[in-house]
């Protein structure tokens, strides 16, 4: 490693959690299907897709959920989302795509560094939400 990455690679190291295995992508430890990084963003492949094209776009930094974010994460999501449209079309989304964020254990957020999915593929993605019970109606007046 060269003097000048030596600073780089150590504040890495402190923003990103030891057991976190999209912290241990960044750190290269496990290997990942990349199609973009920089020196705040990675994205990669899902190892389990749900759709002919299905990418995680996530921080370098450390950030469990979206709950956690704060004005010191605004530069990281935003960046997350302009680049979402853009590698999205690159990996052949050209009719359209899905975004999504789960967040916490309601949300089904099963790795807890955030992430977004990008989804898409030839055919209509089917419905966003699929019920699992009646919703309850809370603009109907009470009986």
């Amino acid at each position: 490693m060269t003097d000048s990455a030596k600073p780089l690679a150590a504040n890495m190291a402190a923003n990103t959690h030891a057991d976190c295995i999209f912290c241990r992508i960044v750190r290269g430890e496990i290997p990942a299907r990349k199609v973009y990084e920089d020196d705040e963003l990675l994205a990669f492949h899902d190892i389990s897709p749900v759709a002919p094209m299905h990418l995680l776009v996530i921080p370098k930094q450390h950030l469990s959920t979206l709950y956690d974010a704060s004005e010191e994460h605004h530069h990281a999501l935003g960046s997350m989302l302009m680049l979402a449209g853009r590698i999205a079309r690159e990996q052949g989304a050209a009719e359209g795509f899905r975004s999504i964020i789960n967040t916490g254990r309601v949300g089904g957020q099963e790795v807890y560094h955030l992430h977004l999915h990008l989804i898409a593929g030839p055919q209509h993605l089917g419905p966003m939400i699929v019920p699992t019970q009646q919703a309850p109606k809370h603009n109907a007046p009470h009986q």
